[in-house]
């Protein structure tokens, strides 16, 4: 992504808003969810200091869910 959005100089602010916006509409969804998903995997092994981590992801996943569910009753 960052390839793309600076493979020209850019002007200005507004410029680089439009580049970024633009660069990631283009990016597959498939590419989206997997980077999201390598980050809450590397959080869990940070917790667990490189240790066996399974258990801390899926835990970290399941908050995640949670927090989201919480947030979308109370949007209602």
């Amino acid at each position: 992504m960052q390839e793309k959005v600076y493979k020209h100089h850019v002007k200005d602010i507004s410029e680089l808003r439009e580049r970024i916006v633009t660069t990631w509409d283009e990016l597959d969804q498939h590419i989206i969810d997997t980077a999201g998903q390598w980050r809450t995997r590397l959080r869990a092994c940070v917790k667990a200091l490189g240790e066996h981590f399974e258990h801390l992801y899926h835990i970290s996943c399941m908050y995640v869910i949670a927090q989201y569910r919480d947030i979308n009753t109370n949007c209602y």
